[in-house]
């Protein structure tokens, strides 16, 4: 499955500027990020995680938190980190521990991470949803009433011929005669 640890930096741009810790677990990264102090900032602080799991992305610094924001929508790009599980675990635990964070998340990563919790109540949901539906088609609404079957559209030899008529009933274009239509300069 693998493992994820965190590092903490005083400057996200450039984390080899000013403090820097890593091999950290969640809580020590929390504790550390708090202790940077604001005043003799180089850059922005934050948290973020490399992940170890034998993929193409293992040992890859990804930040997640920069300053007072916790950036999901860059972390979704990365199909690997947002289906890990153990990335999906730390952000959870993240935004627990530190509760004043803002979260740019467009896709509402957050919010399907939240609502997994009770998987059941999904699952009855979706019961519902599918409750009287054979084939993909809902059968058990309201039928709708029957038409005549001349009153739904016009039949295509009824347009053709009403086409024909109108064509006849136009005058072609009057063709000028070839010659001079008026004076050269």
């Amino acid at each position: 499955m693998g493992q994820i640890t965190f590092y903490t930096a005083e400057c996200m741009e450039f984390p080899s500027l000013g403090e820097y810790h890593n091999n950290l677990t969640l809580q020590e990264a929390v504790t550390t990020y708090q202790a940077i102090p604001a005043d003799r900032l180089h850059g922005i602080k934050g948290i973020g995680f490399t992940l170890e799991d034998g993929s193409m992305y293992s040992g890859m610094e990804y930040p997640l938190v920069q300053g007072k924001r916790l950036d999901l929508d860059t972390l979704c790009l990365i199909e690997h980190f947002k289906d890990s599980p153990l990335v999906q675990a730390a952000v959870v635990d993240l935004v627990k521990a530190l509760p004043d964070l803002t979260v740019d998340d467009r896709e509402n990563f957050l919010l399907d991470l939240t609502s997994l919790e009770n998987p059941l109540k999904n699952a009855e949901v979706q019961v519902e949803d599918d409750y009287g539906m054979i084939d993909g088609i809902i059968n058990n609404g309201e039928r709708a009433k029957d038409k005549e079957p001349g009153m739904d559209k016009p039949s295509v030899l009824g347009q053709l011929s009403q086409a024909k008529k109108e064509c006849a009933e136009r005058k072609p274009p009057e063709i000028g005669k070839p010659g001079k239509d008026g004076p050269e300069l």
